[in-house]
């Protein structure tokens, strides 16, 4: 039987690992929440005394015949269109579509991926990125630019993963493939909050992108440029989302800069047209 200081220290951490399930789904209904250009937080807490360890999500498996899939859908939907770094597409395109975004987001991942997936929270895919791709930056009329914002990341218990996963994505981004990275991790998330951005996890995203010298990624991931850049972006993050909420999406043009899209529009795909729309 547990002495009394025993069962004092596991209530504790009982109490401590509640607190941090409210606070991962605090975190995420105010990303969802959070709608057009206005920051609008309505969030109730409701604290449930579950111990993570009982709720690990969904196990990562980057060689399982769901990442296969990803893997089909990713090369599919950028096969063809320039890379530069974080920049996708042209350029020379006139409209710019800026995402902030974490790469445990599992908001950001309903924005990126198809309507056919659904992540290890039971949210379905929207579509609406693969659109935006397809319909502008293949064609040219615009280019999708990433930069990083850290919020998701901040749940996970290894405080090291955003960074670590945002520099593996840059150093692809190197080698022209950073989208290809980006949407692999969209399309491969484990469970919000969990522990899951292990170098094997890293590795394995790595090793499904074809053409990227794992040598010379697993070199460029150690550049101080890398780990600078996206702290500047982080903190710029910040600003335009009016305290850090992710995905935010900018659209800038020649007619100037539209109101930042905060979260997933009600409107859905059509707030990123009328965007666009008002810029070019």
């Amino acid at each position: 039987m547990a002495s009394r200081k025993e069962q004092k220290e596991a209530a504790r951490q009982q109490r401590l690992a509640a607190q941090q399930e409210a606070a991962a789904k605090a975190q995420r209904m105010r990303r969802v929440q959070i709608l057009g250009g206005a920051v609008a937080v309505a969030v109730v807490v409701v604290v449930v005394a579950i111990v993570l360890s009982a709720h690990p999500g969904k196990a990562v498996n980057v060689n399982s015949p769901e990442a296969r899939t990803a893997q089909t859908h990713v090369n599919g939907l950028l096969a063809g269109i320039p890379q530069s770094g974080e920049t996708l597409g042209k350029p020379s395109a006139p409209v710019t579509i800026t995402e902030y975004g974490d790469l445990e987001c599992s908001v950001c991942d309903v924005l990126a991926t198809p309507t056919s997936f659904t992540n290890p929270e039971g949210e379905q895919g929207s579509g609406w990125e693969d659109k935006l791709i397809t319909n502008y930056v293949r064609t040219g009329k615009a280019k999708l630019v990433y930069k990083s914002l850290e919020t998701a990341s901040s749940l996970n218990p290894d405080k090291n993963a955003f960074m670590q996963q945002q520099v593996a994505a840059y150093a692809a981004g190197l080698q022209g493939k950073g989208w290809n990275y980006i949407e692999l991790m969209y399309n491969e998330q484990g469970h919000e909050g969990a522990n899951y951005v292990t170098q094997g996890y890293l590795d394995g995203l790595a090793k499904q992108i074809p053409g990227l010298n794992l040598t010379k990624w697993t070199a460029d991931r150690k550049l101080a440029s890398l780990s600078s850049e996206i702290n500047a972006q982080n903190q710029q993050g910040i600003t335009v989302s009016g305290g850090g909420s992710t995905p935010t999406v900018v659209i800038s043009g020649p007619k100037g800069v539209a109101n930042p899209i905060i979260g997933l529009p009600p409107s859905g795909y059509t707030a990123y047209v009328k965007a666009i729309s008002s810029v070019q």
